[in-house]
């Protein structure tokens, strides 16, 4: 909402004018994904660094406090990289969805929650995100056809096949492995 002036004004072209909208329908989809974390999962997410269970209070202080520190790195990176567009958010969410998933599974030790064929779609996504010459974002901006973009690149790369290789290795998915739903009806 902070760029509309920016995207609809002064750049003024219809990619980052949909880019905006998808900004403003993202948000809500976080703060809905927030709600269901708070409510079904927080022993999940944040148990470990608690002594007990996780209320719904601490789970809603630690969610809103990850927030604001995300919005205060995108400013700092913002103004750090001189990307003025932030189009370092779209970037940066490209390298948590191929790295992040790793982490979970090794934690579950399951393939629940996770997929083979989902993993390999995140492994070309991230090839199209930041290699070099051919990449989306290295032939959209300049500040991205830098070493320190394709190095950030191969970290994910590496993160999203070990992630495959990873969740290959685990039991398949069965009615006797499977955990309680994270999804459950709304009351």
């Amino acid at each position: 909402m902070l760029l509309f002036h920016q995207w609809f004004y002064e750049v003024d072209f219809w990619t980052f004018k949909v880019m905006w909208a998808g900004c403003i329908v993202f948000v809500f989809i976080e703060l809905y994904c927030l709600y269901r974390s708070v409510r079904y999962e927080r022993d999940e997410l944040w148990g470990t660094y608690s002594d007990g269970p996780v209320s719904e209070r601490s789970a809603w202080t630690r969610g809103i406090a990850y927030y604001r520190l995300a919005f205060a790195l995108f400013v700092i990176a913002r103004i750090a990289l001189g990307d003025p567009m932030l189009l370092t958010l779209t970037m940066s969410t490209n390298f948590m969805v191929a790295v992040f998933p790793l982490l979970i599974v090794q934690r579950r030790r399951s393939r629940w929650g996770g997929s083979i064929v989902l993993g390999w779609f995140v492994i070309v996504g991230t090839l199209f995100t930041f290699a070099p010459r051919i990449g989306y974002w290295t032939q959209a901006a300049a500040v991205f056809n830098e070493p320190w973009y394709f190095f950030l690149g191969a970290v994910a790369v590496v993160g999203a096949v070990w992630n495959v290789v990873a969740t290959a290795r685990l039991p398949g998915k069965t009615a006797q492995n499977a955990p309680e739903p994270a999804l459950r009806p709304m009351p």
